[in-house]
């Protein structure tokens, strides 16, 4: 996709009200909930704010200019969730695209039970001492993110254009009420905005704001933040960025399909629809709740260290079925026929979302 493409997307957004987790080193030195805030703002106000800012590389851990990496915001606000291999899904559909939409989305969703499986059981990794682990520290802010799962925090942060200057600042704010003064009149003097309860419901007058993606339901807002990949290292001090986790659930999911929770005494998975009788204005509320299991880790004579590592980073596409794929090998029956493959863990005593 070119640069050209990216912007004439996101440009469709500019004006869309979005909110992000942002979390820094205080959440895992501390056994604290410090270091972790949620920033609300338009897509333009967060490029803005974030102009001067570096991309943290995961693989590399070198950084970029946030500037030669347009798409860091743009692609992922609004969140597309887990995007699919698409010549898996378009190898030999050209004659039967009546099938095409129905397997992407059976496809799709056993790719996001494989990944919610591996993301949640990463979090047994926790205290294991092995150099080989790498990504031992975003393991650390995912376990505390889980811990705070249905935290709520005292204040939230605002991004606020000063309509004479065009300059855009983070305010602080103990309440949302009045959120769309606060986006879109950044008073000049004060860092602290002081406003009245109900959160986020826009004036209806309102056409400078568009608030199709602001995720309302605020039980778990830390833990759908995270699964959409809106969670954000931040660090001010040397102004670097980094993506805690790629995303699983798209934004438009966490509105319309799934209310979150977690059980710390399961190892499965359940959907739960929503029953609203009666209920007209269904604006922005989701059908169902999804409560992801997550226990303590098993004893380690039933489920080794290795077995948790061989089932968490297993790669979606190898030729080598050691590797666990997800995807069959290119040009086989399998990969013609759609056959996915290890959706669920080979080994038992291993968290499921398989439901």
């Amino acid at each position: 996709m070119s640069n050209e493409t990216k912007t004439s997307q996101s440009d469709n957004y500019d004006n869309h009200v979005f909110q992000i987790l942002t979390v820094n080193e205080k959440l895992i030195e501390k056994n604290k909930d410090e270091g972790i805030d949620i920033v609300i703002g338009k897509l333009e106000d967060f490029r803005e704010h974030y102009k001067d800012y570096k991309i943290v590389d995961p693989d590399t851990n070198k950084s970029v200019l946030l500037n030669t990496n347009f798409d860091f915001f743009n692609n992922y606000l609004p969140s597309p969730g887990v995007e699919v291999n698409e010549r898996f899904i378009q190898y030999a559909s050209e004659d039967k695209n009546d099938l095409k939409y129905a397997e992407f989305s059976t496809v799709r969703f056993l790719l996001q039970c494989r990944r919610l499986s591996q993301m949640m059981t990463k979090t047994w990794l926790y205290h294991v001492e092995d150099d080989d682990i790498k990504d031992k520290p975003m393991i650390k802010y995912m376990k505390r993110i889980f811990d705070l799962f249905n935290y709520q925090p005292e204040n939230y942060y605002v991004l606020s254009r000063n309509e004479k200057t065009g300059l855009v600042k983070k305010k602080q704010t103990s309440q949302l009420d009045n959120l769309s003064s606060l986006l879109l009149n950044d008073p000049e003097n004060g860092t602290n905005v002081e406003c009245t309860p109900e959160a986020s419901e826009p004036s209806k007058d309102d056409d400078n704001l568009d608030y199709s993606y602001f995720i309302r339901n605020q039980n778990a807002l830390i833990l759908a933040l995270f699964f959409s990949g809106q969670a954000i290292i931040e660090d001010e001090k040397e102004k670097t960025l980094q993506r805690l986790h790629e995303p699983v659930l798209s934004t438009y999911e966490l509105i319309w399909e799934y209310e979150l929770d977690l059980n710390w005494d399961s190892y499965y998975a359940t959907r739960r629809d929503i029953a609203r009788p009666g209920y007209r204005k269904i604006k922005h509320r989701p059908i169902a709740q999804l409560t992801l299991g997550l226990p303590a880790r098993p004893d380690r004579n039933l489920l080794k260290d290795e077995q948790i590592k061989k089932w968490v980073y297993a790669k979606e596409q190898s030729e080598n079925p050691d590797d666990l794929p997800f995807y069959p090998k290119e040009q086989t029956a399998a990969w013609r026929n759609k056959e996915v493959m290890n959706v669920f863990p080979p080994d038992p005593y291993i968290i499921l979302s398989t439901t």
